[in-house]
């Protein structure tokens, strides 16, 4: 399989193509290592705001239980995240 994939991956790209000849796995590995570079996944405002609209609209219950508590970590940081996020 190996050596198939290594013949598959040397093979001449069409003229039309954007890049190298990729093989299964081969763009997930690419982007597993942008976000790597990056320092993580890039999140929007939009999807912060979504998150805490979310969150604020949950949880409403006085009895806290510890998913409640992890809920309430998670719109913690989200709103951490919020004030200290990079604008895609």
């Amino acid at each position: 399989m190996s050596d198939l994939m290594k013949m598959h991956r040397e093979m001449e790209p069409s003229p039309s193509a954007k890049g190298p000849v990729l093989v299964a796995g081969d763009p997930e590995r690419i982007h597993m290592k942008e976000t790597d570079e990056q320092g993580g996944i890039k999140v929007t405002i939009l999807i912060i705001s979504l998150l805490l609209k979310y969150f604020s609209t949950t949880n409403k219950s006085s009895n806290i239980t510890t998913s409640s508590r992890k809920i309430l970590a998670l719109k913690k940081y989200l709103l951490i995240l919020q004030n200290n996020v990079k604008y895609y």
